[in-house]
C-alpha cells in the first residue's frame, strides 16, 4: 500500500485558533513613539515648543497609521497606541508652557502705555502768600 501524502495544514484546534501577532504597523508605531519623545522632550522650551507642536501632531499621524495596519492586518497595536499617549502628553505640556510664558508677560495693550504724570496739586495758603509779589522787610514787616 502507498502512503498519501497530506499537504494540509492541521484544523483548528475546536474553541478559536490564536494566531500569532504580525510585524504590521511596528515601525510606524516605533517612528510614532520616537518622534512623540522628541517633540515631549522640546515642548518645555518656550520658543521651540512651536516646533514640537508641530513634531507631536506628525507623530499622532503616524501613531494612527500604524494602529490601521495593525488592526487590519493583526499586528501589535502597542507601539502605535503608545505614541498616541505620548502625543497627547507633549500636546498639554506645549500649551501648559505657552500659558506659563504668557502668564509672565505684559499684556501688549500696557506694555505700550506710558507712565502717567502725576497730577499737580493747587497750591496751598502757605505756599501762595510765600510767592506773592508783596515784598517784605528784612525784619519781616511788610513794606511800604
Amino acid at each position: 500500500m502507498a502512503q498519501q501524502i497530506n499537504n494540509m495544514p492541521p484544523a483548528p484546534a475546536p474553541g478559536g485558533a490564536h494566531q500569532s501577532k504580525t510585524n504590521a504597523g511596528k515601525g510606524l508605531g516605533i517612528a510614532a513613539l520616537v518622534i512623540g519623545i522628541v517633540a515631549l522632550v522640546l515642548s518645555w522650551v518656550p520658543i521651540v515648543n512651536n516646533f514640537a507642536a508641530i513634531l507631536a501632531v506628525i507623530a499622532l499621524v503616524l501613531a494612527i497609521i500604524g494602529l490601521v495596519v495593525a488592526v487590519k492586518k493583526n499586528g501589535s497595536k502597542g507601539l502605535s497606541i503608545a505614541g498616541a499617549i505620548i502625543f497627547v502628553v507633549a500636546l498639554v505640556v506645549v500649551f501648559a508652557s505657552r500659558a506659563s510664558v504668557r502668564a509672565g508677560r505684559p499684556t501688549t495693550k500696557s506694555a505700550l502705555t506710558f507712565p502717567q504724570k502725576r497730577p499737580t496739586e493747587p497750591p496751598s495758603a502757605s505756599a501762595a502768600s510765600s510767592t506773592s509779589p508783596a515784598t517784605t522787610t528784612p525784619s519781616g514787616n511788610p513794606g511800604s
